[in-house]
């Protein structure tokens, strides 16, 4: 009797150990198998929508498992990516966040901060570019560089108020030590009509958002604000050329909420950094307007705490 009842307690020890292995096995190496829930925290048609719906069919396939975007609008993106931090730490809720995360801490619409998540990695930047009215008087970067510095507040600056365009223009003012009046407007949309119809004199744009504006002669490019000239227009100097030290990114990334697994996040990571080698992706990518820019988590942390610095200084003055 004792001896079969041995027998039954080590065939139930046996069935435990086996239903425990199974599970670690489930949660940990065979991630993912459901459906992974991503917030995009803007409307749809924008940006970062735009460039999400072209990284998530990619992403689906490198995983083996169906991405369901959810976007989220609302003060600054601020709305989505609160509801976001709040959801389940299972690696199956990822989110998008750019630099305005880090803009709207600082101009007090919420409490989080990019440090609130946890970072899985950059994957897309928007180059960004010095747009002028036709009506203006300068026609060159060192012409209008000698108009603002000799008549304070006299250039108007389309921006998003408290957002990423602001404090590329605040960065632009402070560089070259001028004063803008500022005009805000709430997108990239409304600040191109703007400026098209002479109601600002400069704008921050992309490429793909301001070029048909361009050969339309309702504006012009005057500088490129990112590290190297692009490829579509090869013969325009950046603002570093000019001697100012202005870099203008909007890096995308995924993040998930507080808590996730560091072994989950790799798996994204690793899923994130293989579409970045795709030359299909990174060609969808360039005719959506933006660059394949994959940054690991670590080195996007570095890349948002040196932001997340000079946010913080530009927006206390």
């Amino acid at each position: 009797m004792i001896k079969k009842l041995g027998n039954k307690v080590f065939i139930a020890f046996l069935s435990i150990a086996l239903v425990l292995t199974l599970g670690f096995a489930v949660s940990g190496e065979e991630f993912p198998q459901d459906t992974i829930e991503f917030t995009v925290p803007w409307s749809p048609g924008g940006g970062s929508d735009t460039l999400m719906r072209i990284v998530s069919p990619y992403l689906e396939d490198e995983l083996g498992t169906d991405i369901v975007i959810h976007n989220r609008p609302g003060a600054s993106g601020t709305v989505g990516l609160e509801e976001h931090y709040n959801e389940p730490d299972t690696g199956y809720y990822i989110g998008q966040v750019h630099e305005g995360l880090i803009v709207s801490h600082y101009a007090d619409i919420t409490d989080l901060n990019f440090d609130d998540f946890e970072l899985v990695a950059g994957i897309t930047n928007s180059p960004q570019y010095l747009a002028v009215a036709d009506h203006t008087p300068y026609d060159t970067f060192p012409e209008f560089v000698e108009y603002a510095q000799e008549n304070p507040e006299e250039v108007t600056a389309g921006v998003t108020m408290m957002g990423i365009p602001h404090l590329q223009i605040m960065m632009l003012e402070e560089a070259i030590d001028a004063d803008f009046s500022y005009v805000g407007y709430e997108g990239t949309g409304e600040r191109v009509e703007a400026i098209a119809g002479g109601h600002v004199d400069i704008i921050p744009v992309d490429y793909a958002s301001g070029y048909e504006y361009v050969e339309g002669d309702y504006i012009d490019f005057i500088a490129q604000a990112s590290d190297e000239r692009q490829d579509e227009l090869p013969d325009l100097k950046t603002i570093q050329e000019y001697g100012y030290d202005v870099t203008w990114r909007i890096v995308r990334s995924v993040v998930v909420p507080p808590g996730t697994s560091d072994e989950r996040i790799e798996v994204l990571e690793d899923a994130l950094a293989e579409i970045a080698e795709d030359e299909e992706f990174q060609q969808d990518i360039r005719d959506a307007g933006a660059e394949v820019f994959y940054m690991s988590s670590e080195d996007l942390e570095e890349y948002y705490t040196e932001f997340d610095e000079m946010a913080e200084e530009l927006m206390d003055q």
